[in-house]
């Protein structure tokens, strides 16, 4: 889908760190921003990689945000 960016999906693993209560809110913040807030989150954790899998099939039942 075009409009799932790259911020998009930043944001939303963000909200995974937030969930957790690891990570604020930052939405607002540039996509270089919030990739080296997360990345310090996790190397606080112990934690030095991060996979993302991206995929770009689009069936019609997977045209939806939260399947995207």
């Amino acid at each position: 889908m075009p409009s799932v960016t790259e911020k998009k999906i930043c944001t939303h693993f963000g909200g995974f760190l937030l969930d957790l209560g690891l990570a604020k809110t930052l939405e607002k913040y540039a996509l270089i921003d919030q990739i080296e807030e997360y990345h310090n989150i996790l190397k606080e954790k112990g934690k030095t990689k991060i996979v993302v899998l991206l995929h770009s099939i689009d069936g019609p039942q997977l045209m939806n945000p939260d399947s995207q």
